[in-house]
């Protein structure tokens, strides 16, 4: 499991009652290894995170990455709110990536669907689909806008992909980006992409929508539209901007971070003057 960190699958009943409102039963919690963050081993993961948000917590939620088990990201209650009033529901180790959850394996030969969020993607598996997640709908991307290694393990050619985003996408030009973004990234690897749209006025998640009753005929028969789609008519000049831009990106030799200038990029792992390791 996560380094130093010994799994108990045990639950804060704060916790067990959030799984249970997204409608996970308790053979896909178990299955997916989830489990409460004992107190005690909070400062592992968080000590060298946001002091702020991590004086704020008092219990985690931790929803461990198949197959190495070795990263995780983790929910936390309460809910930090800024002085801005952004909000943040999760958290993930200190100088972490974002990766591809992938709870149960594969199948390459049927559709796959990306859902939004891990409870969500559980909540998928349990109707069904062949489902794999991110965590938010930019944790795909890595340094150079591409889709980030987990991706690799995957052959994209010829594939059907259905994405399922929340339903705010549809009223935020700026979560729509990323959708787009993914898609044609999904696309260029020479996937067959659409994705699930569902209404915004309705159930936020996926989890929301079969908890409201709706089954997995109604989930069929949501609407799916593809990139040409006028929704992401109005992204295509941030899009193109945006790619430009991450083309251009500089990887630091010293710490792997990627970074636009580097006059203002201030890495700790750079050998000192002198030192003959920068030889």
């Amino acid at each position: 499991m996560i380094p130093g960190i010994p799994f108990r699958q045990t639950f804060h009943a704060d916790h067990w009652k959030d799984l249970e409102n997204s409608g996970l039963t308790e053979d896909i919690i178990k299955e997916s290894k989830i489990f409460t963050l004992p107190p005690g081993d909070l400062t592992r993961l968080f000590a060298f995170g946001n002091k702020k948000i991590y004086s704020t917590v008092i219990t985690a939620l931790v929803f461990p990455y198949a197959p190495s088990y070795e990263f995780a990201r983790i929910k936390i209650f309460p809910v930090y709110v800024d002085e801005k009033g952004h909000r943040t529901k999760y958290l993930q180790p200190p100088k972490s990536s974002a990766r591809l959850y992938i709870p149960r394996p594969l199948d390459e030969d049927c559709l796959i669907t990306i859902i939004e969020g891990e409870k969500k993607t559980l909540s998928g598996l349990q109707y069904g689909l062949n489902a794999i997640g991110i965590g938010g709908i930019w944790n795909w991307v890595d340094t150079f806008g591409h889709l980030n290694s987990d991706f690799d393990s995957i052959h994209w050619e010829g594939k059907s992909v259905d994405i399922v985003p929340d339903s705010d996408v549809w009223t935020r030009e700026d979560l729509l980006r990323a959708v787009l973004a993914l898609a044609t990234r999904l696309r260029d690897l020479g996937a067959e992409v659409l994705i699930v749209r569902m209404n915004p006025e309705g159930q936020k998640g996926l989890d929301d929508f079969f908890v409201a009753g709706n089954t997995i005929e109604d989930y069929r028969g949501l609407e799916r539209v593809g990139l040409n789609s006028q929704f992401f008519q109005q992204c295509q000049v941030w899009f193109s901007k945006w790619k430009a831009e991450k083309a251009h990106a500089n990887v630091c030799p010293h710490c792997e971070k990627g970074f636009k200038n580097l006059a203002r990029h201030k890495c700790k792992k750079a050998p000192l003057e002198g030192d003959n390791e920068a030889m």
